[in-house]
């Protein structure tokens, strides 16, 4: 679901299971409750309305004369003041209601950019595209834990990856655009780890190319991490993940370490998807000597599908 940071005011998107519960903010770093459009509706509507009661005068206490003097006024001024306390209250109403309706029309708005926005690539019948559909080893998958959703997707991370972390900005998101991550750790720490993510590009800087094009532009994103190095590129594969076409890739880098001259070692499988301007990337980062975690995620990968 989509959620708003209240302290920056940045959009996010969260598992709707954390509806209610503390989450990080991916561009602020700062914990918040995440809240449904509709508590967000709700706190907007209390808000006008405690505007619009500390805006109302309160009547001033009179005295006994001039609360008999009043009590004198004419029937005609009293009847006339009725008119105009209605005509107030109707203002009111009327602005409130239309407070309501922009605050929808620009989530609406919204939400009808990102799906329209960027270069679109339909997904390919798997037969037509003469494409292997890539399955999950079906040995692994009693293997792995309930559905993790992230943004209009959702895949299966292993049971024993219990930590996962909402990803700060990385620094290389295109201008305006918006981005999600999350990273999963299995019990041995950084000598195993799962990252995904969706980039979704603004209309004014649109993605350019396809699952190729998808392809280079991790290896560069990657690139940007200051503690990645002597990347090595295997060979890249076409095929169907879930209905959806897809390219995928070995890779080998080394995380530089202070206690290492080097470096750690690392091997990796990234899938790169392409899908109406969002392009989502997963990919592993695991230690040669850990096979059986890395098939595991492996196996998490493939699960990979819309909710």
């Amino acid at each position: 679901m989509e959620t708003r940071c209240e302290h920056c005011r940045q959009d996010c998107w969260v598992e709707d299971a954390l509806a209610g519960e503390e989450v990080l903010c991916p561009w602020c770093e700062r914990t918040f409750i995440a809240k449904e459009a509709e508590e967000r509706l709700a706190g907007l509507r209390d808000l006008v309305e405690s505007l619009l009661t500390e805006i109302q005068p309160e009547p001033a206490t009179k005295g006994p004369e001039e609360t008999q003097s009043v009590a004198a006024r004419p029937a005609r001024r009293r009847a006339k003041s009725r008119p105009q306390s209605r005509l107030v209250q109707h203002l009111l109403g009327l602005a409130f209601v239309s407070a309501v309706a922009v605050v929808v029309a620009i989530g609406v708005w919204m939400w009808a950019e990102r799906r329209s926005s960027g270069w679109q690539a339909a997904s390919m019948d798997p037969a037509s595209a003469n494409y292997v559909e890539w399955k999950a080893d079906p040995s692994l998958v009693d293997q792995l834990g309930e559905f993790r959703g992230i943004d209009h997707f959702q895949f299966r991370p292993p049971k024993s990856f219990s930590r996962w972390t909402v990803l700060p900005d990385p620094g290389w998101l295109p201008r305006n655009g918006h981005y999600t991550g999350l990273r999963f750790q299995g019990s041995q720490g950084e000598r195993a780890e799962l990252y995904c993510s969706v980039v979704t590009f603004p209309p004014d800087s649109p993605m350019q190319g396809g699952l190729e094009h998808g392809l280079n532009r991790f290896y560069e994103w990657l690139g940007y991490h200051a503690a990645v190095g002597d990347l090595s590129r295997g060979d890249s594969e076409l095929g169907v993940l879930n209905g959806r076409n897809c390219i995928r890739a070995a890779f080998f880098c080394r995380l530089r370490r202070r206690e290492s001259l080097r470096g750690d070692a690392r091997e990796g499988i990234v899938y790169v998807l392409i899908d109406q301007g969002r392009q989502i990337t997963l990919y592993t980062l695991c230690d040669p000597q850990l096979q059986d975690e890395h098939n595991l995620m492996g196996a998490s990968l493939l699960t990979w599908q819309e909710k």
